[in-house]
């Protein structure tokens, strides 16, 4: 199995990578370049987690690159358009989350006895990016159920510093701005749903998070995502910007007890596959055998 060592960004110059390992005279196989571009004398994999799209002028050392590696299909697209590389040089590796909860479990199932009412939407840092996800149909399906369905239900908007549509925020939502890693997760425990109502996200690792928090979530069907949403057991999936549908998805899956409880119980499997071990494990099978296949 080859000896993958990471390539870092030292702190104090931005511009000189530091390599961990190699630089105190340890032997390598491969180097893994983690949202860095650069070219080294040892066969490199590049892991692009980075929200900020890779300059074009990186290009030509991706091409010299022994592979890549993207959070989803999205970003394998999007990477191989900007740089012109070929697809089936990208490998799809789903990213862990970031945030690791501090040990805590779900919150007890309890707190999520009917009527359930919370909604938590948690978008994009920016008030483009959020704007352009939620794109109004959130709150056009949240006037409907207030008005069809439950005039109690509330919604939480979260993640950008400004509030990202026109007007003040309606009765019953409640926007919190900006929200650390720490303080996203206290808010899905203590949220009954999760709702996301457009497919414009690289990958949607608040959906991870919920998931893995035993919270159900209702998102569209041609997400990156969407594969990890099962109806019936996590939650629903929607076509993008239908309110109505959206409304009724959420009203359902907010009713629906033994989904609840099914997808309480596929917490911990959920949190161990949005973990770094099952990450570090998937990079170093794709990278030992490209490796091997340039060696043997």
């Amino acid at each position: 199995m080859a000896d993958v060592v990471d390539i870092a960004i030292h702190p104090s110059n931005p511009g000189q990578p530091t390599l961990l390992g190699a630089s105190r005279g340890a032997r390598c196989d491969a180097v893994l370049l983690i949202d860095f571009v650069a070219s080294v004398p040892e066969p490199f994999f590049i892991y692009w987690t980075s929200q900020e799209p890779p300059a074009v002028a990186d290009s030509a050392a991706c091409e010299r690159a022994s592979g890549l590696f993207a959070e989803s299909d999205w970003r394998a697209r999007s990477l191989a358009r900007t740089w012109g590389i070929a697809r089936d040089k990208i490998h799809v590796v789903p990213p862990a989350l970031v945030r690791r909860q501090n040990g805590r479990k779900p919150a007890p199932l309890r707190i999520r006895q009917v009527p359930r009412r919370k909604l938590l939407y948690i978008c994009g840092k920016s008030r483009r990016h959020c704007s352009l996800l939620a794109d109004q149909v959130i709150l056009d399906a949240f006037r409907i159920l207030r008005r069809e369905y439950d005039p109690h239900v509330s919604l939480t908007i979260a993640g950008t510093e400004e509030w990202p549509f026109a007007g003040s925020p309606p009765g019953g939502v409640y926007f919190l701005g900006a929200a650390s890693p720490d303080v996203a997760s206290r808010l899905t425990d203590s949220h009954d749903l999760f709702v996301m109502p457009s497919s414009l996200e690289p990958y949607g690792l608040a959906f991870a998070d919920a998931l893995s928090r035993g919270v159900p979530c209702v998102i569209p069907g041609t997400c990156e995502m969407f594969g990890a949403i099962t109806p019936g057991i996590s939650g629903a999936l929607v076509d993008e910007g239908d309110a109505w549908e959206l409304a009724a998805a959420i009203a359902s899956t907010l009713a629906d007890d033994e989904m609840y409880h099914r997808c309480y119980e596929r917490a911990p499997a959920m949190a161990a596959y949005f973990s770094w071990e099952r990450v570090a494990r998937q990079i170093t099978q794709v990278i030992s055998r490209e490796v091997g296949l340039m060696t043997g």
